[in-house]
């Protein structure tokens, strides 16, 4: 299964699930990316979310200052209309090698399409929406959502209190010069008077040298200017041909795609299904009604099983099915010595499993369905990744509820 946005940052610790899941519903609402919403809500910087997705995507990060700053021969590298539909900035031309600016590196259609329109060789660079935005407004003219003009005031005002709150560097103190000594006066010679006792000669200390004031070239070796930005970031970059690779890591797969767009139940019992088919030796999902559990579908060594529509399990007697049911939680194990086990296990092709798991799948707190699988050699690793793909067909079925509620309003 892809690793997605949200596993990234919360591995990272840059954001908390409830962040994550703010941003989400700020995003349905208003648009835009879900890193415009993580920043519009203060979730993250925009430099830290675009140099955190720059590194993942093995793809350069371009600064404001870099985005804002491009010459106008470059700009007219790209027709108007093709830059403001596919939302993309020329940055950099070398030979036919055509660095593009992208609020999303992983459209590789789009990058496929200008590459086709334009003759050059895309290689992606990214910059935050809301940036790539202002940059759009500014050399294509193109409107500027108020949304993404607050956003960018916000930050530039952050940006500002950040720089007055940091302490100032003093200059290194430089002792005053030390003034020359005046000339001593000329003495008249007097008379030799009887010399004294002869006393010790003491030794005067030598004066310090003078040190004079440092020079202006002096000055900005000690504190030199703060250096102009390179036109490009820094950053190591994968070979022309395997970013495209890289990027594809963190694409929705196929199930996640075909849960978010599934017309019936049926189509995400079909995907569940075929998903830990092709994973597990032996899987089953059980509909749960009325205290019982009844067999829907399943698989035995990738092969569909058949024949059991009619197979009941009662959720009043002992079996792995009723301790699912009664905890609305995981389980993992033996298959323990009851009836109702052993028929759950002839029925489903029989053996003896070293250890079975069995998982609930609940929507608004009520039990709709068990899934039953076995034959892993370490189930218990799987156990994360069953518990994502279980929450996504959750949601999938909950986006029918919803659906079907929109149109019987």
């Amino acid at each position: 299964m892809a690793i997605t946005l949200l596993d990234m940052l919360l591995n990272a610790g840059l954001i908390t699930r409830v962040q994550f899941d703010d941003a989400l519903k700020n995003r349905v609402i208003f648009g835009g990316k879900i890193g415009t919403s993580l920043i519009e809500l203060g979730y993250i910087s925009e430099e830290e979310l675009a140099r955190f997705l720059s590194n993942k995507l093995s793809v350069p990060y371009v600064s404001p200052k870099q985005l804002l700053t491009i010459p106008q021969e470059t700009i007219d590298l790209l027709p108007r209309d093709l830059a403001v539909k596919y939302g993309v900035i020329p940055l950099k031309l070398e030979k036919k090698r055509l660095s593009l600016v992208m609020s999303d590196p992983a459209d590789l259609k789009a990058i496929d399409e200008i590459g086709f329109i334009t003759g050059f060789i895309i290689r992606p660079l990214i910059t935050p929406e809301v940036r790539l935005a202002q940059a759009l407004s500014k050399y294509y003219q193109a409107d500027m959502p108020p949304r993404y003009q607050h956003i960018i005031e916000i930050i530039e005002a952050k940006k500002l209190a950040a720089a007055a709150a940091q302490p100032t560097q003093p200059l290194p103190i430089v002792p005053p010069p030390v003034p020359p000594l005046p000339a001593e006066p000329v003495q008249k010679p007097v008379p030799a008077a009887p010399e004294p006792a002869t006393q010790p000669e003491t030794e005067q200390a030598p004066l310090p040298p003078v040190t004079p004031p440092p020079s202006s070239q002096e000055m900005e070796q000690e504190h030199p200017q703060e250096q102009p930005e390179e036109f490009l970031e820094d950053l190591e970059i994968v070979e022309d041909g395997t970013w495209s690779e890289q990027i594809r890591r963190f694409e929705p797969d196929a199930v996640s795609r075909g849960l978010a767009y599934a017309e019936s139940s049926e189509d995400i019992a079909d995907l569940l299904m075929t998903e830990l088919g092709s994973k597990l030796k032996r899987v089953a999902l059980f509909r749960v009604k009325n205290h019982t559990a009844i067999f829907w579908k399943g698989f035995d060594r990738q092969m569909t099983i058949t024949g059991l529509d009619k197979l009941h399990f009662p959720l009043t007697e002992p079996s792995v099915l009723k301790t699912v049911a009664d905890s609305a939680g995981v389980y993992l194990g033996p298959l323990q010595e009851t009836p109702l086990n052993h028929l759950l296990n002839d029925a489903l092709g029989g053996g003896q499993p070293a250890a079975v798991l069995l998982m609930p799948l609940l929507i608004g707190g009520r039990l709709v369905n068990i899934v039953y699988a076995e034959g892993a050699e370490d189930l218990s690793a799987m156990v994360p990744d069953l518990q994502k793909l279980l929450t996504k067909a959750t949601l999938a079925l909950e986006i029918l509820i919803f659906r079907d509620k929109i149109l019987m309003l």
